[in-house]
């Protein structure tokens, strides 16, 4: 009998954990989605296709982003990410949707005014932000704000060859594992965008 060889069969051994967690997760948010505690997702589905067929862009906030001139992006569908708001061109940009999702804004190590310096740079801006922060007492201002445009995902189930079937749906728990990129990837594919490019 062959010897098991652990190293070789890592991939395959990974893809079954990680489905594995995905399964106990869609199993945590049913039961306590039963209690209604997931009600605000269901306003996602103002999100579908929101921008069928178009294109998008994708601002990350590395380094050499700093040093690009991003004006041209002006009425371009547009999202940018985590602290890009402090580019020298957002404000002249004003882009359709901004994503926080990094949970160094839930424990303080970014302060969390920066939400409130986004939407004076961007009023019209539509932030995508991370759904376990919404029964939070600090994110209270902006759950109880109607005048914001604040659509709450969570895009915690990891990505594994076992979901190549499943649709995207920002109304319930979705994949993605969690950063910022993914989640402006997954929510333009819900909004069904066609082209998708990324500036790193």
């Amino acid at each position: 009998m062959e010897k098991f060889d652990f190293w070789k069969n890592k991939q395959k051994l990974d893809d079954y954990f990680f489905e594995l967690v995905n399964i106990v997760l869609r199993f945590i948010f049913f039961v306590r989605g039963l209690t209604g505690k997931y009600q605000y997702l269901k306003k996602n589905i103002e999100l579908k296709d929101m921008f069928k067929n178009q294109r998008c862009f994708l601002v990350a906030n590395g380094p050499s982003i700093n040093n690009q001139n991003l004006k041209p992006l002006s009425g371009e569908i547009t999202f940018f990410l985590n602290r890009a708001y402090k580019h020298k061109d957002y404000e002249f940009i004003k882009p359709t949707f901004h994503i926080l999702i990094d949970n160094k804004l839930a424990t303080g190590e970014w302060d969390i005014d920066m939400i409130d310096v986004i939407i004076k740079k961007n009023p019209n801006v539509i932030l995508l932000l991370n759904a376990k922060w919404y029964s939070l007492k600090k994110f209270n201002k902006y759950v109880n704000n109607n005048q914001l445009k604040i659509y709450w995902v969570d895009i915690s189930l990891f990505t594994t060859p076992f979901h190549n079937k499943r649709t995207i749906d920002l109304k319930k728990i979705t994949y993605g594992s969690g950063s910022a990129t993914s989640v402006a990837f997954m929510s333009s594919i819900y909004m069904g965008i066609s082209n998708f490019y990324f500036l790193l």
